[in-house]
């Protein structure tokens, strides 16, 4: 079998190459929470596979927090609404957050 490399497969296998890179690194922006993950014009440095994945473990902490935050506002709620005991609601919140 022989392969014969004209310039038409080089042509394809190059665009191939790098509309793929664009559109993986362009998801990694879009998943680490970018607002315009198809302009390469803004914050176009997540194209190193590292940094794409830093913001995307930011974005994902910055979520547990607000989760946590919204932990913590309920069981105030309901330490006022039934008068329970900071004790209690020590134990309580070490269940919810762990």
């Amino acid at each position: 079998m022989e392969i014969t490399i004209t310039w038409t497969k080089i042509i394809v296998v190059t665009l191939t190459y790098f509309s793929g890179r664009y559109l993986y690194y362009s998801f990694l922006k879009w998943y680490s929470g970018s607002y315009a993950p198809f302009d390469p014009t803004e914050f176009y440095e997540t194209s190193s596979y590292s940094e794409g994945w830093k913001m995307g473990h930011l974005h994902g902490s910055h979520k547990l927090r607000i989760k946590c935050e919204k932990y913590r506002r309920q069981i105030a709620e309901l330490k006022e609404k039934h008068r329970i005991s900071d004790i209690k609601v020590k134990s309580l919140e070490d269940k919810l957050l762990d």
